[in-house]
């Protein structure tokens, strides 16, 4: 099978996302498409590497993923074919490749696209370019036959959490915290951070106690496995299938409730 994603800030009210899978399957008839969304908001790399990053591990290899946010090139921001996991990421090197992979992990396998787009006007390269590439990527033509081999210029670097700790005199620890943030809230309004649950887990290990803060005066003491381990509108915290903290409400709205946004700082503070 034969497998295309698309990604894009196009919504839903114009035709721009018919014209990229009608021309995908004007060179790859056969191909199936998946929609990870188009709902990405306008030129937010950020987000849309969220996204991609919450789909690519569960693709199957051969999987050609086209990324439709930012895309005009210029002398700074070329059109790439990145490979990474017997996957292909096509989309333009504005930074959002930096964001895509574990720990910053970056793909040695990258090339330059050379292959001329269908267009003379340059406005719409999902359509042009990218579209008729990942039909040939999806159909077996290897990346170097449509680029050259190149790497990824323009790095953004991810918000990670930051680890501190409370020292007596003696150099005796009190108790530590990891200082983490607000990524993304979704459309349950479940609150998803930047905390890793391996991360969690080391610290925990050396303390017997713990509790997560947020929303000014909020907190909770434990993990739950499920949103169903509370009461309906409990708030309660999770570490979600990416592996990643989630403060959530059972059958409710915890980013409203709380006052919560994007950039909100969590902290996560152990103590014996």
């Amino acid at each position: 099978m034969n497998l295309i994603t698309i990604t894009s800030d196009w919504g839903a009210n114009d035709h721009y996302s018919a014209a990229v899978k009608t021309k995908i399957y004007k060179y790859a008839p056969t191909v199936k498409i998946v929609d990870i969304t188009h709902h990405v908001p306008v030129f937010d790399i950020g987000k849309a590497a969220y996204f991609i990053r919450n789909v690519y591990p569960y693709s199957p290899d051969g999987t050609v993923h086209i990324i439709g946010i930012n895309t005009i090139a210029d002398k700074n921001s070329a059109h790439l074919i990145v490979c990474y996991q017997n996957q292909f990421f096509v989309g333009t090197d504005n930074g959002i490749f930096s964001l895509l992979f574990p720990k910053g992990e970056i793909p040695s396998e990258v090339y330059e696209i050379t292959e001329m787009q269908d267009h003379d006007s340059f406005t719409f390269p999902s359509r042009d370019l990218f579209a008729k590439i990942a039909a040939f990527l999806a159909s077996g033509t290897p990346p170097n036959q449509l680029g050259k081999p190149t790497q990824i210029h323009n790095h953004i670097t991810p918000s990670f959490p930051i680890i501190r700790y409370e020292k007596k005199s003696d150099e005796h620890i009190l108790h530590a915290e990891i200082v983490g943030e607000v990524t993304y809230i979704d459309r349950y309004e479940n609150v998803n951070t930047n905390i890793h649950q391996s991360l969690f887990d080391d610290l925990k290990s050396q303390f017997l106690h713990f509790e997560i803060f947020f929303g000014g005066s909020e907190s909770v003491r434990k993990i739950s496995a499920a949103y169903s381990d509370v009461g309906i509108s409990n708030i309660l915290a999770l570490f979600a299938s990416d592996g990643y903290l989630q403060i959530a409400q059972n059958q409710a709205n915890a980013a409203s409730l709380l006052g919560i946004k994007k950039h909100t700082q969590i902290i996560v503070r152990f103590k014996n």
